[in-house]
């Protein structure tokens, strides 16, 4: 994404799109399942390639972390757990407030380009904090 490189519009069919959906999805989540990472900083990326936006890839990605969040929560909840409702209240409305926040701020003040750099940056730092825990401190 810092590269400058944009997929052209077009360039994908609709059924190339469902191939790479199922093709790479598939991979991605064995791979963030095996090594206990979350997939948004692998999807926003392939979401970009597929030909959409950068704002839309990452509005996407956002959408899906939400939904497997509360799945997740109720599946944790389901198997007898006794969460601390203060706190959980506490980051629920820390977390609302935070998305309302960033959600605005890209959608009115942020152009795509701003979205990738910011994007890109975030990528690098994830890489770095990766190696640096798994592979130097190791």
């Amino acid at each position: 994404m810092l590269s400058g490189w944009r997929p052209k519009r077009g360039e994908m069919s609709p059924s190339g799109r469902v191939v790479l959906g199922l093709s790479d999805g598939s991979v991605l989540g064995l791979i963030t399942g095996l090594i206990g990472r979350g997939g948004g900083s692998f999807v926003v990326p392939l979401l970009y390639i597929a030909g959409l936006e950068a704002k839309a890839a990452a509005a996407t990605s956002s959408f899906v972390v939400t939904c497997s969040g509360i799945s997740s929560f109720a599946a944790h909840l389901a198997t007898a757990a006794r969460p601390n409702w203060l706190i959980w209240g506490g980051c629920a409305v820390a977390v609302f407030l935070g998305s309302q926040l960033g959600s605005r701020v890209m959608a009115d003040r942020l152009k795509p380009k701003g979205v990738r750099m910011i994007f890109g940056v975030v990528l690098w730092g994830v890489a770095i904090l990766l190696f640096v825990n798994d592979v130097l401190l190791k």
